[in-house]
């Protein structure tokens, strides 16, 4: 490439994603839109040599780096461990939700199984940039509640380097067998592990020795030099160079000169970041944005609607009232940055299409722009919810506060072990995380699985698909059945402890009663019907009407198989007694 191309190249990029973000920054708009802006001004109303698209992949890549060495840094694994539990409440309860929600959604709207698996991935987390500099702009929530929101982001990125990591091998192209399967994860753990232990124990003693014998030159220098080292690792091993640079950054922030490097390295990250952001935008044209603003609104509400009712649960559950609650769901609804990273990775490798891309792009575009403005209002917006919400949602949840009390209280009460509560709600959880893999796996292996029985049963794919369901049923009745069981425990002790309610208030009376309910309904019928529900989801040759017609047989064959095996049991009991 010439010089003048270059100079030229350059002064098009930067002035222009200056320009744009002056802009924006007057409507009180976040930089990143002017930096998307200028990249389709770019793509759209002016020429760049083809030779120069090279130029800017690379100087976007180093962005990428930079970007996510930041984000690494920003991470205070102390604070985390003193000051985040409603943000790890929040988070752990959030993402499966937001994952899960968008693999729903993206099935709904057509897509095959890694691309909503990968929708799920993209609408998962929210933007650090946007969401701060809201917070400078606005100045609307307090010092700790700012805290807990940064806290519950770093959650989100951390999760979402490890989905990235997990799902990047899958946009390969070729399906799996289970011995890929457990050797990509195998694989992907052992790197996680490796890096951060030996990272850990040897970088940032190495970088101390380094701050206090040279200059903070050479430090800066030899932080970036190791971060770009674990990024080409990450690729060697076939993972995104996102993922070594996001952990060489949490790794570097153990350091006691973190905060010098984090200084250093800012201007270099916000350089070479606009121009991530900018080639980002030159695969943007105005045709395609016409035409994929349908799509991209429905991936909007889809993500803002997801992260607005799982961010309020997980606040709730964290015993969170209800202002602070739905503050923060309403902040934390810009999609981050993480959703470009996975998105073009996806459609690089060829798993989503150039119309889903952009599409996404404009979604993020759109969130952008309506959480400042909306974000002016939030303060008005959650006293008339209050104040004029319908009254049937607000007897709903002053019944689920309740119900929170009675186990916060459950938690803390001397009758019972504090321990033994809390490891029955862990498992609880670690249940629901259970039951989801069980589902993405078996959804990851329906077709191979459905076409190897329908071989054995000489073509009969309606019956390896019964059997597949079947197969699928009992996998779950496992997870399922210990989950309920966990439940009926805590409504059990909830029971014993609010006996007195009886006579109480007719709220608390309603409330003890649904205790009873669930505790003497058949823990077998709830098992038959929370699989029943998780099952409409896994994707089949025959569609959902046929699937609701399939599962049907499938529980009447787990009640019989249950009923024989308590009469049964039933009958060696009568036979021991006499």
């Amino acid at each position: 490439m010439e010089e003048m191309e270059f100079l030229i190249v350059m002064t098009c990029l930067t002035l222009l994603a200056g320009l744009c973000s002056v802009v924006f920054s007057k409507l009180k708009m976040p930089p990143i839109i002017g930096y998307l802006s200028a990249g389709i001004i770019i793509a759209n109303f002016m020429t760049i040599p083809e030779s120069s698209e090279y130029i800017v992949e690379i100087l976007s890549d180093i962005g990428l780096v930079m970007l996510m060495f930041c984000i690494g840094l920003e991470i205070n694994i102390s604070k985390l461990r003193s000051n985040g539990k409603v943000a790890i409440i929040a988070s752990v309860v959030q993402l499966p939700l937001m994952i899960v929600l968008g693999y729903a959604a993206g099935f709904l709207l057509g897509l095959d199984t890694i691309s909503a698996l990968t929708l799920g991935a993209i609408i998962s987390g929210s933007s650090t940039a946007v969401l701060t500099a809201v917070l400078k702009l606005q100045d609307k929530i307090t010092k700790e509640a700012t805290e807990v929101l940064i806290l519950v982001i770093i959650i989100e990125d951390i999760a979402q380097v490890i989905i990235l990591s997990i799902i990047s091998p899958m946009f390969s192209g070729a399906s799996m067998d289970m011995a890929g399967i457990a050797t990509l994860v195998v694989s992907i753990m052992l790197f996680f592990i490796l890096s951060v232990i030996i990272g850990m124990k040897f970088v940032p003693r190495f970088l101390n020795w380094i701050g206090d014998n040279t200059s903070a030159e050479v430090l800066l220098i030899l932080s970036v030099g190791l971060c770009f080292g674990l990024a080409l690792l990450s690729v060697e091993v076939g993972l995104s160079m996102a993922i070594g640079a996001f952990l060489m950054g949490m790794i570097t922030s153990q350091c006691k000169f973190h905060e010098e490097i984090a200084e250093k390295v800012d201007p270099m990250k916000e350089m070479f970041m606009a121009v991530f952001f900018i080639s980002i935008g030159l695969q943007i044209s105005v045709d395609s944005f016409l035409s994929c603003l349908p799509l991209a609104v429905a991936i909007y509400f889809v993500f803002a609607a997801s992260k607005i009712m799982t961010v309020f649960l997980g606040y709730f559950i964290a015993n969170e009232n209800f202002s602070n609650a739905l503050t923060a769901a309403i902040m934390l609804t810009s999609m981050g940055e993480f959703a470009f990273i996975i998105a073009h990775a996806a459609m690089v490798a060829g798993v989503v299409t150039t119309e889903f891309y952009t599409s996404v792009v404009i979604a993020a575009l759109i969130s952008m722009i309506v959480l400042p403005t909306v974000s002016r209002y939030i303060s008005p917006l959650i006293e008339g919810i209050e104040n004029k919400g319908p009254s049937i949602l607000k007897r709903i949840y002053i019944a689920m506060c309740g119900i929170r009390s009675d186990i916060y209280e459950l938690i803390e009460s001397p009758r019972y072990s504090k321990e033994h509560v809390n490891k029955t709600l862990k498992n609880s959880y670690a249940c629901i995380i259970l039951i989801v893999a069980i589902e993405l796996l078996m959804i990851a292996i329906t077709e191979p699985v459905i076409g190897f029985v329908s071989e054995m049963l000489e073509g009969n794919i309606e019956l390896a698909y019964l059997i597949f369901i079947t197969v699928n049923f009992f996998i779950l009745a496992w997870p399922t059945w210990h989950l309920i069981s966990n439940i009926k425990y805590i409504d059990q002790v909830i029971i014993e402890k609010n006996t007195r309610l009886i006579c109480g208030s007719d709220a608390e009376t309603n409330r003890v009663s649904v205790y009873k309910f669930i505790k003497t309904f058949n823990a077998f019928a709830m098992v038959c019907i929370v699989d029943f529900l998780i099952l409409l989801f896994v994707p089949g040759p025959f569609g959902r009407a046929n699937t609701i017609v399939v599962i049907p047989i499938v529980v009447a064959i787990f009640l019989i198989a249950y009923h024989r095996s308590r009469k049964k049991a039933l009958a060696l009991t009568e036979e021991a007694n006499c």
